[in-house]
C-alpha cells in the first residue's frame, strides 16, 4: 500500500508524470531461432511499428526509441531496416509521440547525422530525439564527443528568426543569421552553414542507453534522456543519484536531466511474482500488472529513476495490456498524463528549448 503522504510528494516532484517510453527493435541479431521468421516476415513491414507506435501514443507515453532494446554493442551492426527511415515513415501515423531513431557515432559523419535529424524534427513537428550508443575505445569517444559538438553547431549555424521569406525583395532567410561554423578538428573540418533551418526544438532529444559508470562521462556531456540499465536497486539508486550530482557538477541543471529505468517485460500473466518489489527489475520481468505498478512506484519513491523504457519479448501481446491497465491505474494516482498538454518531445519531457550555441 502507497500512502497518501508519500504519494503526494512523488507527484509534487514530477509536476504529476513520470515519463514512459517503449523500445522497437529493427534488426535480427541476437533472436533465437523460433523468432527469426517472424523477423524477417514482420519487422520489413511499416504496419508492425505503426501499430506499436499507435498503441503506445493511445497510452499518452513520452516517446518510441527505435532500435530501442538497447542490445549489448556487439549486437548492434545487424541486417534490418534503417531507423531514420522508419522514424520519418513512421511519422504521418502518429500526431504527439516522440519518434527517436539510433545513429551509431562511430559510422556517420555530423553533416549527415544533422541534416537527417533536422529534417525529421520538420516533419515531424517537433517530435525527433536521437539515440546514442556510447563508444567503449578512447578514440572512438573522442571522435564522438567531437561528432556531437558539430553536429549541435551544425543545427545552430541558422539562428531563431533567421527565415523571413520576403517575397518582394527574393529573400528568404536573413543572411547574418545564417553563419559558417568554420570548426576545424581532429576529427572533422567542416565549414557549414547546415542547409536546413534550425530543427523546431532548438536540438532534438539526445537520449543514451548506459549500463556501466565508464559511460557516465559522455551520458551526461551530451544527454537530455538516460536509459539505465543497473543490475539491482542498490546500484540502480547509486547510479541515479551519481548522475544527478554529475550533471551538477558539469555545470548542468539536474532537473534538466531525464533518467528513466529499462524494464525488459517477458511475461505479464495473472501470478503473484516472487520478487520483492526492490528487485522486479532486476533481470526480466515475469508478473502481474499489480506487481509492475507497486514496484514502478517503489522505485520512483526510491528515487532510482525519473520514469521507465520498456521493452518487450512479445511486444503486440503484451503492449495492449500495458497501455489498459497500467496506465489508467498510473493515471488515476496523478502520476501520469491524462492527455498530451505539449506539441513537442522536450515538452513531453519537461526539457528547455536550448538557446543556439553560436
Amino acid at each position: 500500500m502507497i500512502h497518501t503522504t508519500v504519494m503526494e510528494e512523488i507527484m509534487e516532484r514530477f509536476h504529476h508524470s513520470i515519463h514512459l517510453s517503449i523500445g522497437l527493435t529493427c534488426h535480427t541479431s541476437g533472436l533465437s531461432l523460433p523468432f527469426v521468421g517472424q523477423w524477417s516476415t514482420e519487422r520489413y513491414r511499416l504496419d508492425y511499428y505503426k501499430q506499436a507506435v499507435q498503441w503506445a501514443e493511445l497510452g499518452c507515453m513520452d516517446a518510441v526509441l527505435l532500435d530501442g532494446a538497447l542490445l549489448p554493442s556487439h549486437l548492434q551492426e545487424t541486417k534490418g531496416v534503417d531507423p531514420v527511415t522508419l522514424a520519418a515513415a513512421l511519422t504521418p501515423t502518429s500526431k504527439h509521440i516522440g519518434l527517436i531513431p539510433t545513429l551509431a557515432t562511430a559510422h556517420y559523419e555530423p553533416y549527415f547525422i544533422a541534416r537527417g535529424l533536422a529534417s525529421l524534427d520538420h516533419i515531424s513537428k517537433g517530435r525527433s530525439g536521437w539515440l546514442l550508443h556510447t563508444p567503449s575505445l578512447q578514440a572512438e569517444v573522442e571522435r564522438s564527443g567531437e561528432l556531437l559538438s558539430v553536429t549541435r553547431k551544425l543545427w545552430d549555424s541558422w539562428k531563431d528568426g533567421a527565415v523571413i521569406i520576403d517575397k518582394e525583395a527574393g529573400i528568404y532567410a536573413r543572411p547574418e543569421l545564417v553563419q559558417p561554423i568554420n570548426h576545424h578538428g581532429t576529427y572533422f573540418q567542416v565549414k557549414g552553414p547546415l542547409n536546413v533551418n534550425r530543427p523546431l526544438q532548438g536540438h532534438p532529444v539526445i537520449a543514451c542507453g548506459i549500463a556501466r559508470e565508464e559511460e557516465f562521462d559522455t551520458a551526461i556531456k551530451h544527454a537530455d534522456w538516460i536509459v539505465l540499465h543497473a543490475a539491482d536497486a542498490s546500484m540502480r539508486q547509486a547510479h541515479y543519484t551519481k548522475l544527478k550530482q554529475l550533471a551538477a557538477a558539469n555545470g548542468r541543471d539536474p532537473n534538466q536531466l531525464r533518467i528513466s529505468q529499462l524494464i525488459h517485460i517477458e511475461e505479464i500473466n495473472n501470478k503473484a511474482s516472487t520478487h520483492s518489489m526492490s528487485n522486479v527489475f532486476d533481470g526480466p520481468f515475469i508478473g502481474n500488472m499489480d506487481n509492475l505498478l507497486h514496484a514502478m512506484i517503489h522505485a520512483i519513491d526510491t528515487k532510482q529513476a525519473d520514469g521507465f523504457h520498456f521493452v518487450f519479448d512479445h511486444l503486440h501481446q503484451h503492449l495492449p495490456s500495458l497501455i489498459e491497465q497500467l496506465i489508467p491505474e498510473l493515471q488515476q494516482r496523478g502520476l501520469f498524463r491524462q492527455s498530451y498538454s505539449g506539441r513537442t518531445l522536450r515538452q513531453h519531457l519537461g526539457l528547455q528549448r536550448p538557446a543556439a550555441i553560436l
